[in-house]
């Protein structure tokens, strides 16, 4: 009997023990459905932003760009060399303003050629070279870059 009255009293501890973790149990406010959801939602918008983010950056700067293809001949006929490092963000302007055209324009990518850059003269990006010798530094612009060569620029807006 004695045995009895002690596990009837171990019961009762049991239960209030269980109670009071019941009381002090955690409730997650919003159940996991609808946490999913909410996951999911979130990936879908930044998804769908990066998608737009993508598809403006990727639309030409501009229509004109057989005008830009031949300027950017112009410029390499006339010996302009522009000198650069992809890691610059001055040089990704400067060819970003010929867009496509720029594979028409005379590059050297200095940190993968430092003997050219360094027997050029050349000491910061992007550097200009035209065939007189003459050193361009820091970013130029289509427009200066015609005055200077004489090349045709051609923008239609």
């Amino acid at each position: 009997m004695k045995n009895d009255v002690i596990s009837q009293k171990a019961k009762i501890k049991m239960q209030n023990y269980k109670s009071l973790f019941d009381r002090l149990r955690v409730t997650p406010s919003l159940p996991n459905r609808s946490k999913f959801k909410i996951v999911i939602i979130i990936v879908i918008v930044i998804l769908v932003g990066f998608l737009v983010w993508q598809w403006v950056f990727s639309q030409p700067k501009s229509d004109n760009d057989s005008d830009l293809a031949g300027f950017a001949q112009c410029l390499t006929e006339k010996g302009l060399v522009m000198y650069g490092a992809d890691w610059c963000s001055h040089c990704q302007r400067e060819k970003s303003r010929f867009g496509e055209a720029f594979q028409f324009i005379n590059y050297v990518e200095c940190p993968q050629n430092p003997q050219k850059c360094l027997a050029a003269g050349i000491q910061g990006y992007p550097t200009w070279a035209l065939d007189d010798g003459e050193k361009l530094v820091g970013e130029q612009g289509l427009e200066k870059l015609a005055q200077l060569s004489g090349c045709e620029l051609t923008i239609n807006n």
